[in-house]
């Protein structure tokens, strides 16, 4: 009798998380809507606001649109990099330092080897 409840709990917890996973993705799928939503919304607001100033046709996309749709085709590290190199804007030194040693770091725990990097003796920052 003890493994016929444990069965019917094992089966009701299955259903229970196939629903979960459910509305999970209906969930996600809702929240996607509401991102174009809110895009589609600043474009038309950023088209009516600044047409007058603009030379070119309205339908050009928004800074945040053109950001939003550069973010989503880069995976993580691009984007972490694209950030990096746009703290360090206008400063080519600063940004070719900390390059430098970010490599440097890079191969010291095996993860960059020179052939990774083209100018590996270049980049040796101590």
């Amino acid at each position: 009798m003890h493994d016929c409840n444990t069965s019917a709990i094992l089966l009701h917890r299955i259903e229970e998380k196939r629903q979960l996973d459910q509305a999970i993705v209906v969930g996600e799928q809702e929240m996607q809507v509401c991102k174009r939503e809110l895009v589609q919304a600043f474009e038309q607001w950023y088209a009516a606001k600044y047409e007058k100033f603009s030379n070119t046709n309205v339908t050009s996309r928004s800074p945040l649109a053109a950001s939003m749709q550069m973010a989503q085709t880069r995976d993580s590290k691009e984007q972490y990099d694209m950030l990096e190199a746009q703290r360090f804007q206008g400063d080519d030194e600063a940004y070719t330092f900390y390059q430098a040693r970010k490599n440097a770091k890079l191969r010291t725990y095996g993860l960059l080897s020179c052939e990774d990097n083209l100018n590996c003796n270049d980049n040796v920052v101590e």
